[in-house]
């Protein structure tokens, strides 16, 4: 294999190791926010009306509210459009939505250990060019 083609290739798979795992990242970090939605769906249904609640506004900071509606939630639907819609229902969205982020993050894993699979492939031929490359400097 030509060396300037061994390196690129090594190059494109540690890319696409490195973007796979930002995704993967993105990916639990947005499963992580659907379970706090999920569970607070389930609170506010225990909870009952008039009860006071900490409502998060970014960041660090919460406000008091009460609750005045214990039946249904305001649900984005993305690309910031929202719907009314029961918490039975909504809890229906949100599993939905997480069960979809887990078959891709699962799809996203496959293709990791896959590149990740290459690169290890690759590794020992581009560590031998680097050492005859470094041989070649000192000679």
């Amino acid at each position: 294999m030509a060396a300037e083609k061994l390196l690129g290739e090594y190059d494109y798979y540690r890319a696409q190791a490195e973007a796979l795992r930002q995704n993967l990242e993105l990916i639990n970090n947005s499963l992580v926010s659907l379970e706090v939605v999920s569970e607070g769906l389930t609170e506010i249904k225990t909870l009952g009306k008039e009860n006071e609640i900490l409502v998060p506004i970014g960041g660090t900071a919460f406000v008091k509210a009460r609750i005045l509606d214990t039946e249904e939630v305001i649900i984005s639907l993305g690309a910031d459009v929202a719907a009314r819609k029961p918490i039975p229902v909504a809890r229906e969205d949100i599993d939905r939505r997480m069960k979809e982020l887990e078959k891709v993050r699962a799809e996203q894993g496959e293709r990791l250990s896959l590149v990740l699979k290459r690169l290890d492939e690759l590794t020992p031929h581009v560590q031998r060019l680097m050492a005859q490359s470094q041989a070649q400097g000192r000679g």
